[in-house]
């Protein structure tokens, strides 16, 4: 799951990611497309992405995510169903019309993050859900492309800019810099030897003329 959010119809209220890209921009567009007056389970295929969407048609809200396609749609809808539950029961009938846009960015969106790392984690999630027996089938999920719900013929290209990959090029070059910084260490470090056997050969010279080499008659 690379982005997530939940909106009133097209306003968003909250929504987390930690990957940059185009993708928001993108995402909004497909949610000004949907109905928000009844309730759907839908995804949409473009390129490697799928974007899956649950709406609740009585209070007009979409809960919304995007993920990679080989990601399939069991985690994704049941992260979306368990997101509803949690965003339901803490705004329950109307309140939620009440939130303003993005409103809920610092409250909820920790609720996002929390289980968006969660639901990233199949193995451990699938574990817990089985010992809870709350593993959903996907059942009724309308896929199509996402070229049906965006204008036709419009060109989009979806960038995304995976925080692990930041997280990858930075540990290279953590590694790289203390490399270089453990050369330059033991070029010093030789370079200082280098120095002091010159000073110590210097001295032994200068001790050996002013003493008389060998017997050093005159010290």
């Amino acid at each position: 799951i690379i982005y997530s959010l939940v909106a009133r119809g097209a306003t968003i209220l909250c929504e987390y990611t930690e990957s940059k890209g185009n993708f928001q921009q993108i995402s909004k567009q497909i949610l000004e497309k949907i109905p928000s007056n009844k309730s759907t389970k839908v995804s949409y295929v473009y390129d490697q992405y799928m974007f899956h969407i649950m709406v609740v048609g009585e209070y007009g809200l979409i809960f919304f995510c995007m993920s990679g396609k080989d990601f399939g749609s069991r985690i994704p809808f049941n992260f979306l169903d368990d997101v509803k539950e949690r965003f339901l029961s803490s705004y329950p009938g109307e309140q939620s019309k009440r939130i303003q846009p993005n409103g809920l960015n610092r409250e909820f969106g920790q609720i996002l993050k929390q289980q968006t790392k969660f639901f990233n984690n199949p193995r451990q999630n699938d574990r817990i859900q089985k010992v809870k027996g709350q593993i959903n089938e996907v059942k009724d999920i309308m896929i199509d492309n996402i070229d049906k719900v965006l204008a036709r013929g419009e060109k989009i290209d979806i960038l995304v800019n995976r925080t692990g990959d930041l997280v990858e090029s930075a540990e290279l070059y953590k590694t790289k810099s203390k490399k270089l910084k453990n050369n330059m260490l033991k070029r010093n470090i030789i370079i200082v030897s280098v120095i002091a056997i010159i000073i110590l050969i210097v001295i032994f010279l200068i001790i050996w003329f002013s003493c008389g080499f060998p017997s050093f008659y005159r010290c």
